[in-house]
């Protein structure tokens, strides 16, 4: 029998039945707010949740527009701060934030949350256009998310040339001797027309802690490696398996594929011979492409949607979970959610995997999936959908599905899908959503960070899920 989805507002609420709540609201801003990624911990006994996201600082079409990376923290004794992800001299923007947690007591850096993102800055008005410098950083925080240390480590820089930085994405191994090892994944863009971006990959052995200058002990960062073949990549995700080994999955726009490499060796160390740390890649499925011309990757309501990767570890199957956004069929400007699991082990077998009607809906947007899973197999999808609602409004939506991707019969008054907070207006909602489970005292609880827009101005919203 499945679990009720309990929908969380400010408070923590005990019932056996489905809550429809307006969702807990972490920043407002008429200027803009985007793309949140959450995270919830145990530390210290306190129940620990930072939301990081993008925020528009300042917006005038052909005269200015900043970006910045901020974070909002609360604790379970009601503590809260926010802020702005500090940056070194010679850069003014950043974006793309992305937050990692060795929640274990074990390994390196225990309890360690860290934040990746990239800093950039700004080609003069009226283009306004991402230029270098640029550079890839990861922060620290020792304290739940509360504060974040210095002005991030460097992975990677770019300070002129015909390559620029993007995308970068951060996980923490939770398994074995690579437990808190720390791993970050990023594209060095082709600026020029040929189209040969390389998909980077780096790791840290030590927390990202400073290098010491005796024998024995590991550097900050082991070098950069790539991880599959130049060309159109672009979105990394990574996930780790039990056993220790890495996958990056990623975007291959050229072949319009999905795809998935494996590291040759738990904790992705690099053969002695010199060849590849990564095993060749290999295609998880082909997808259909959002609109065409002006109006790719964009659907009603001028809502970016791009088709890129979501993917997480299910222990409970020994599989990795890919979902993503693609049109209903090429070019198309509707689009749907597709759903695959490939198995984590060195074939990478591919099983597709369809959704139910009741997520997918002809003719109707669904987008943006971000996919966790429970531990025992039960998965857990988060998605914006506008079945339902006039025009190119959307809302936050969560489904629970088995380990084979059915959707599960709720228990009456339940539901599932269900819908989180209130139907939003057709705006920017960025590129990612945030999802994460925990385990608390009060039990598990799935916690969900989404973009909703209205008239007036833009809010990151967030709701607790049991």
């Amino acid at each position: 029998m499945p679990r009720s989805l309990v929908a969380l507002s400010a408070l923590m609420i005990a019932a056996p039945l489905l809550l429809h709540g307006a969702g807990t609201q972490q920043i407002t801003d008429p200027l803009g707010v985007e793309e949140p990624v959450i995270i919830s911990m145990v530390k210290s006994g306190l129940t620990h949740t930072v939301t990081a996201f993008i925020r528009r600082i300042v917006e005038e079409p052909g005269v200015a527009f900043t970006v910045r990376n901020q974070w909002s923290y609360r604790n379970s004794s009601g503590v809260t701060s926010t802020g702005t992800l500090p940056l070194p001299l010679g850069y003014t923007d950043s974006s793309d934030p992305v937050l990692a947690h060795n929640g274990t007591a074990e390994g390196v850096a225990p309890k360690r949350t860290y934040l990746a993102g990239r800093a950039l800055n700004r080609a003069p008005a009226p283009g306004l256009e991402a230029v270098n410098p640029t550079s890839i950083r990861v922060w620290i925080s020792v304290d739940g998310g509360r504060s974040w240390v210095g002005n991030g480590a460097e992975v990677d820089a770019m300070a002129s040339g015909d390559r620029t930085l993007d995308k970068p994405w951060i996980a923490v191994s939770e398994t074995g001797p690579t437990t808190g090892y720390v791993y970050v994944a990023w594209v060095r863009v082709d600026l020029t027309s040929a189209g040969q971006n390389e998909l980077m990959f780096r790791r840290s052995r030590n927390g990202i802690s400073k290098s010491h200058a005796v024998c024995c002990f590991p550097p900050t960062w082991d070098s950069a490696v790539r991880v599959t073949d130049s060309g159109r990549v672009q979105g990394p995700q990574i996930v780790t398996d039990s056993a220790g080994y890495v996958y990056v999955i990623f975007v291959d726009a050229t072949t319009r594929q999905m795809r998935i490499a494996r590291s040759r060796f738990p904790g992705a160390n690099v053969p002695s011979d010199g060849s590849s740390g990564f095993l060749p890649a290999q295609t998880i499925a082909a997808y259909n492409r959002i609109g065409s011309g002006i109006s790719a990757n964009t659907i009603a309501g001028a809502i970016r949607v791009v088709p890129l990767p979501a993917a997480r570890y299910n222990a409970a199957t020994n599989e990795i979970l890919v979902a993503w956004t693609e049109g209903e069929t090429d070019t198309s400007t509707t689009t749907d959610l597709r759903l695959a699991r490939v198995s984590a082990d060195a074939a990478m077998a591919v099983t597709g995997t369809p959704l139910s009607s009741q997520i997918n809906s002809s003719g109707v947007n669904q987008f943006t999936p971000v996919i966790e899973t429970d531990g025992t197999g039960t998965v857990v999808l988060a998605y914006y959908d506008s079945r339902g609602l006039p025009g190119s409004s959307y809302q936050g939506r969560v489904a629970k599905l088995s380990s084979t991707g059915a959707l599960l019969t709720p228990v009456f008054p339940d539901t599932n899908p269900t819908a989180l907070g209130s139907p939003c207006t057709a705006d920017i909602v960025g590129e990612y959503q945030g999802l994460w489970r925990g385990s608390y005292a009060e039990g598990f609880r799935y916690d969900v960070a989404w973009t909703c827009s209205s008239d007036s101005e833009r809010t990151i919203m967030h709701e607790g899920v049991q």
